[in-house]
């Protein structure tokens, strides 16, 4: 009888990793070099500055996340993202 491991159905991890670029489903990379402390890459004008590079990311620079901020053009106007992060936060 075959017994059940522990993380046995968990996603395979990779250490090879490139801390300033991101990649999403192989698509595209999201550039992150030099970004801490500055705004100028934020597209949707809600970004704050943040301490490190990995952190700086605009919710328009993915192209699933634009998908569910539609209109709205910053992910965190969209009723969805409030009830599902936001009031889970509080």
């Amino acid at each position: 009888m075959a017994s059940v491991k522990p993380y046995q159905f968990e996603p395979a991890c990779s250490n090879e990793r490139d801390s300033n670029n991101f990649t999403e489903n192989n698509d595209f990379k999201i550039n992150v070099n030099n970004r801490s402390g500055k705004l100028n890459w934020c597209k949707c004008g809600q970004c704050v500055v943040m301490m490190t590079h990995q952190e700086s990311v605009c919710c328009q620079e993915s192209e699933k996340v634009k998908q569910v901020s539609g209109i709205a053009g910053c992910v965190t106007h969209n009723v969805l993202f409030n009830k599902l992060v936001i009031d889970k936060m509080f």
